[in-house]
């Protein structure tokens, strides 16, 4: 199980890179094909739907750093290699505390404002758009990054 969640692991979802039998790297995924393949399989169709993913930031180190799991990490290189526009959300947290805390109503209105942009600015800007909910008053900032 471990190189199929590492990151060094080559496969990306791609025919050429999974190495699953053929007859399970094409079509719609099924249970047994491999969850890269399935994923990139959803990102592709957003992309060519004009949709996107939405990746939601939690603590992932011991010592409570908000930072993509590995799995994350490789389905953000799918999504940048497909094209996909990906709204990253950083899960809200208390900086005074040092804890995270729950989506409010309102964090979640400022992700709908930033997909709307998005659709009213066509759809051109690809690149990822980063959400952070800092502090205990949950004023989001947005950022784009360029790769």
């Amino acid at each position: 199980f471990y190189k199929y969640s590492h990151v060094a692991w080559d496969c990306r979802g791609t025919k050429e890179t999974c190495r699953k039998i053929d007859s399970l790297k094409t079509g719609h995924p099924r249970d047994a094909c491999c969850w890269r393949y399935s994923f990139r399989y959803h990102l592709e169709y957003a992309f060519d739907s004009e949709g996107f993913m939405i990746q939601v930031v939690e603590a992932e180190t011991a010592r409570g750093q908000q930072e993509l799991g590995k799995g994350q990490m490789i389905e953000s290189e799918m999504a940048l290699d497909v094209g996909t526009k990906v709204f990253r959300v950083f899960r809200p947290r208390s900086e005074k505390y040092q804890l995270e805390l729950s989506f409010a109503p309102y964090h979640i209105e400022n992700v709908i404002a930033a997909i709307q942009n998005w659709y009213d600015d066509g759809c051109k800007d690809t690149s990822e758009t980063i959400m952070r909910f800092p502090g205990e008053n949950g004023i989001a900032t947005l950022s784009a990054l360029d790769y």
